[in-house]
């Protein structure tokens, strides 16, 4: 999600523009946009999961305190599923966005429940694309990240993150097993995706429903 993340603000994030960056957390993206736009600011309620240090400007997906049409660029990472409200988060994103101002978003479908008790929702690409229209912006671009192989090494890695403990721990043998287990399913996906070219199939299309992770941006028509 990070690397896709990362292609999308190389890809259309440019130095006159004013990002915000709602749910920022511990802010992972403020050092490496600081170069790269003219203004980054990470909003956050002032109660969350991070230390406060981190937050530029105190507010929350349904309430950022800036004028309308504020903003050329929106960031939203893994945080729509922690709302219970998402759709007056789409709302408000729209409203801060400028003409042609950009969401660039990462959320999970075929993910386990984390963050609990606050993990609410998923959301379908389906369901995303209709929010989308429904608050006047418009899906310029989606990656999909997951596949049927690629779930099966990842749940199986977490499963065993379930026993990293006493002497298991001290011994390292669950990271070792996670390890290979991912790797293992990781090769098993890529011969999948070799053999779904060689018979001149759309791999994206075939993973499409296994997709773990979404990262979509969006344009303020």
């Amino acid at each position: 999600v990070r690397n896709s993340l990362a292609c999308y603000f190389e890809q259309y994030l440019t130095s006159e523009m004013v990002v915000y960056d709602i749910g920022c957390g511990p802010n992972p993206f403020s050092q490496s946009l600081k170069s790269r736009v003219k203004k980054h600011v990470g909003v956050d309620i002032d109660d969350g999961f991070y230390e406060k240090g981190h937050i530029d400007l105190i507010g929350s997906a349904y309430d950022v305190p800036v004028e309308d049409a504020e903003a050329n660029a929106v960031i939203s990472s893994q945080l729509l599923e922690h709302l219970d409200n998402p759709q007056k988060a789409i709302q408000e994103t729209a409203r801060i966005l400028k003409k042609n101002g950009l969401l660039i978003c990462s959320f999970p479908f075929l993910y386990p429940i984390h963050a609990a008790p606050n993990d609410y929702s998923r959301i379908s690409e389906y369901y995303m694309v209709k929010l989308l229209k429904e608050n006047g912006l418009e899906l310029i671009e989606q990656k999909r990240i997951g596949g049927f192989w690629y779930i099966i090494g990842m749940y199986l890695g977490m499963y065993l993150q379930n026993f990293d403990k006493g002497v298991l721990q001290k011994i390292k043998i669950i990271k070792l097993m996670s390890w290979f287990i991912r790797w293992f399913f990781l090769q098993v996906q890529r011969l999948e995706e070799f053999c779904l070219k060689m018979l001149k199939k759309k791999v994206e299309n075939f993973s499409a429903q296994w997709t773990v992770n979404y990262v979509i941006v969006a344009k303020k028509i």
